[in-house]
């Protein structure tokens, strides 16, 4: 009876180990999701605050190409710089994943939302939405200032 008994600790302690390193292995998957989307945020953000407007429309997804074209795109980050100004900081306060979000084909998603100061506008929220291209990159899919 204590060898059954052993045997049984035995497969329960090597089924919690399984289990846990499976857990570690997809946690550690969804951090490497996390960072590769927020690296793609963060320099498609700086190509707007540098006014590389027309590079952001190209490095965006598909989808937001679909969404607004090329010229469009530039004149309207064009006004919107002139009416806030220069990025003076951004800190992100949230950043969530979804696979569904309305109005846009299911897929991989993170919803990232920053504490922008600009020049001419003390505080706004930024929410960025990167998400995981057909080719495999990260790229941003929505924009928007409030």
């Amino acid at each position: 009876m204590h060898i059954k008994y052993n045997a049984w600790l035995w497969i329960l302690l090597v089924m919690f180990l399984l289990n846990s390193t499976i857990v570690t292995a997809v946690a550690e998957k969804e951090d490497i999701k996390k960072e590769l989307a927020f690296s793609a945020a963060i320099e498609w953000l700086n190509l707007i605050d540098n006014e590389k407007f027309f590079e952001s429309w190209e490095r965006a997804a598909p989808i937001f190409k679909d969404s607004v074209d090329n010229q469009t795109w530039h004149n309207s980050l064009k006004h919107t710089s002139l009416i806030f100004g220069k990025v003076l900081s951004r800190e992100i306060i949230s950043q969530e994943y979804e696979t569904t979000l309305p109005g846009a084909p299911d897929g991989e998603y993170f919803i990232m939302q920053f504490k922008t100061s600009f020049e001419k506008k003390e505080e706004a929220i930024e929410t960025i939405v990167p998400m995981l291209d057909k080719d495999g990159l990260w790229k941003v899919s929505g924009y928007y200032i409030k």
